[in-house]
């Protein structure tokens, strides 16, 4: 089976930060969206998550906001597998 987490990744004062949306009260931050999200799984058990398998949320992107879902490895579907448009 397989499971998506949705990553939320905001710049706030040319810094970015990301969490993920089930829990917004633990974010970590960075110069770039990537180093946030590496910060964020790096908190996390980063075995967790099939880092191979993310793809950004076009329809939830806008300046200064992005939102990614990623593979969460072992139970059920949460979200929809993504188009690959």
């Amino acid at each position: 089976m397989i499971v998506w987490a949705t990553i939320v990744v905001e710049q706030l004062h040319g810094h970015w930060s990301a969490w993920f949306k089930n829990e917004p009260e633990i974010g970590f931050g960075g110069e770039w969206p990537s180093q946030a999200i590496e910060r964020l799984l790096d908190a996390r058990d980063r075995e967790l998550y099939n880092t191979n398998e993310v793809y950004t949320i076009e329809d939830q992107a806008r300046d200064g906001h992005l939102e990614f879902r990623i593979r969460v490895v072992g139970g059920d579907d949460e979200f929809p597998r993504p188009s690959m448009n």
